[in-house]
């Protein structure tokens, strides 16, 4: 079987084949020792490097790769930008919680996205404001996800967004809301979410009649 070392030269060759194989090797080895190795190629002139690279470290969930994919959040060309923050989010690494909401702020949706995504993972609370502004983002997913990640946190002060949401033009979102003011369980969300009862989409309706139950002493 080919060394940590050599799969690691494989991820930077110029064969797409090969670096897939060996990125399922490295996620099948799970050795620690190419943890440092695969940080290094955060910083690689290829974004395709750089992004598998993220991608493997954040399925590897090994938290010695934080401070490099931190780092990487920085990078100018941002060409891997999402990938990082998907690995940050899945290692749950709490330091990164202001590169994330930063990211919050990206010009790309989907990093937007993700960034959004990530943060409720951490249930990092530092992040309600930028959720609460992303939950008037121009793209619904966004919308949609700060929606879910206010849900995970649990904080209160954002219930009032949260039934402001309720009334969003994307089912989606008035679903998200609806369930992340069960979680809260806030008495305040009841007469909203009594309204969505009548809404066009069954799982809104649904979701906001298990969230009224939650409200019940």
């Amino acid at each position: 079987m080919a060394s940590v070392d050599d799969l690691v030269r494989a991820l930077r060759g110029p064969d797409g084949h090969a670096r897939g194989r060996a990125a399922q090797a490295l996620l099948t080895l799970r050795d620690p020792r190419a943890v440092p190795l695969l940080a290094e190629a955060l910083r690689d002139d290829d974004d395709g490097v750089q992004q598998l690279a993220a991608r493997i470290l954040g399925e590897l969930g090994d938290p010695a790769a934080t401070d490099a994919l931190i780092a990487a959040l920085d990078d100018p060309r941002g060409a891997a930008t999402r990938e990082v923050v998907i690995a940050l989010g899945s290692i749950k690494a709490s330091g990164a919680v202001d590169g994330l909401i930063r990211a919050l702020a990206n010009r790309d949706d989907g990093v937007r996205t993700v960034a959004a995504w990530a943060v409720g993972e951490l249930k990092a609370s530092q992040a309600v404001a930028a959720l609460v502004e992303a939950l008037h983002d121009g793209v619904g997913r966004v919308r949609a996800a700060a929606a879910k990640a206010l849900g995970d946190i649990k904080d209160p002060t954002a219930v009032p967004a949260l039934i402001a949401a309720l009334g969003d033009r994307y089912a989606d979102i008035r679903q998200n809301a609806a369930w992340a003011l069960g979680e809260l369980r806030d008495p305040r969300a009841a007469e909203a979410l009594s309204a969505i009862l009548n809404d066009t989409d069954p799982t809104a309706r649904r979701l906001a009649g298990q969230s009224l139950k939650k409200l019940r002493p």
